[in-house]
């Protein structure tokens, strides 16, 4: 039974090591960015659920806080609006509401870095509230990571990666990762893959980064964390191919776990400090005599702009559809519908309340796909 089961680890490893191929990573950016860019570009990126947001740090004095976000639509991304906050590390996260959470330090708070986090309701983000004891405590707390369910925290606090339980609403007892991934060198910015079975973190030699920082991956397989492993090249790339003067860092991911967005800086020979963010693609290799996905479906919308009510229709393989939801530009969640091959959505929230005029997207997913259609509601 012990050989049985010690096989059956080795070869879930190699499947899991096997899917964690990431594809060539290209620059996000936006002729809209270029008045956040500021001394050192963009940094500390966070995506929402849907794609649709970007949340980053910048360092522009003309701006009063040194965070801001970006929608995506028209194939493009849109002038960033302002946070109200100054935050460091952010994370998004989404369930029944949008939540931001972040690191800050405030008078309010434990001493030092806490974990905080301001939720989106009605259009406005609404006052912070700090994530209480045991999570935020004297030491100082940042990078926090959320599984997709919310059910699981990851987040550092001091120089060690922690997790914490989230039950009823109420946090467990923050635990420490093994010593082989909490190691002698210093361990930063610690990401959760959507479906928890990894953790993504970065390794230095040194606090302050200069010298070579890998990002690497630890997988969970069963309740046991496996020995860490470096990403590719795709992502552990130098473009002066010297580690010393680059590294990418602090990953996000979308829902479905297939495209990564991260931070990279390269240290200029004069000195300077450049950040950008990045993305990149999962691959997964298909055996030769796997059967080719279906022609999954197709999406539609009319009236579309419109004003009282669109018909949305799906076509092809409807079958596979479980789930169908209206999002805001801010990637929160502002209607579902149950799954059907036609649907027609009034404006409204799944309170029953009219949602204001602007642009919405229509997701329509399954396990092996995902379509997202844009709607324009003009009242």
């Amino acid at each position: 039974m012990r050989i049985y089961a010690i096989i059956m680890i080795i070869l879930l490893s190699s499947c899991a090591l096997a899917q964690d191929n990431w594809g060539e990573a290209r620059m996000v950016d936006s002729e809209y960015w270029e008045p956040f860019i500021g001394l050192y570009g963009l940094y500390n990126p966070s995506i929402s659920t849907n794609d649709s947001i970007l949340f980053f740090n910048h360092i522009e004095f003309s701006h009063e806080t040194n965070t801001a976000y970006s929608a995506y639509f028209d194939d493009q991304w849109q002038t960033p609006l302002v946070f109200p906050y100054n935050t460091i590390d952010v994370f998004l996260h989404q369930d029944e509401s949008y939540k931001l959470y972040f690191s800050a330090i405030h008078s309010m708070g434990y001493g030092g870095l806490d974990l905080w986090f301001c939720e989106y309701i009605d259009g406005e983000w609404q006052p912070c509230n700090i994530l209480v004891e045991p999570v935020s405590s004297e030491a100082d707390e940042k990078s926090p990571s959320f599984t997709h369910d919310g059910s699981r925290l990851y987040f550092m606090r001091d120089d060690n990666i922690m997790y914490s339980d989230r039950i009823d609403g109420v946090f467990t007892e923050p635990v420490q990762l093994p010593d082989f991934i909490n190691t002698d060198q210093y361990e930063t910015h610690p990401a959760i893959h959507p479906g928890g079975d990894r953790l993504y973190f970065n390794r230095a030699p040194d606090p302050i980064g200069y010298n070579p920082n890998l990002m690497l991956v630890s997988y969970l397989i069963g309740d046991v964390w496996q020995e860490p492993v470096p990403l590719n090249d795709n992502i552990n790339f130098y473009i002066q191919n010297d580690p010393y003067y680059g590294y990418s860092y602090k990953p996000t991911f979308s829902l479905d776990g297939t495209k990564m967005y991260f931070g990279h800086v390269e240290f200029a020979g004069n000195g300077e400090i450049m950040q950008s963010i990045w993305v990149s693609e999962l691959t997964v290799d298909v055996p030769e005599n796997s059967a080719p996905l279906p022609q999954i479906i197709a999406v539609s919308a009319y009236p579309n702009p419109f004003n009282a009510e669109t018909q949305i229709t799906i076509t092809g393989d409807p079958w596979l559809v479980d789930e169908i939801s209206i999002y805001d530009i801010t990637g929160s969640k502002v209607r579902v519908f149950k799954v059907a091959t036609s649907v027609i959505w009034d404006g409204k929230d799944n309170r029953g309340r009219e949602v204001a005029s602007g642009l919405y997207f229509v997701k329509v997913g399954g396990n092996d796909f995902m379509k997202v259609k844009k709607l324009t509601l003009l009242r």
